[in-house]
C-alpha cells in the first residue's frame, strides 16, 4: 500500500509524471500526506513551498 502522497490543488500527483507536466512552478504548494502503520486514517505530515 502507498504510506506517502503528493498532493496539488487538492489532487494526487502520479509517480510517473513531471513537476512540468503538472505546470508546478516557483512557490507552488505540495501536501505531504502520509499513512500511519496500523492507523485507519489518513495524517497530514507537511506542508511546503516548492521553490525551482
Amino acid at each position: 500500500t502507498e504510506r506517502l502522497r503528493v498532493v496539488l490543488e487538492n489532487k494526487q500527483l502520479e509517480d510517473d509524471k513531471t513537476f512540468a507536466f503538472y505546470n508546478i512552478e516557483h512557490l507552488s504548494v505540495l501536501t505531504f500526506v502520509m499513512r500511519m502503520p496500523g492507523g485507519k486514517g489518513m495524517h497530514v505530515v507537511s506542508i511546503v513551498n516548492i521553490i525551482l
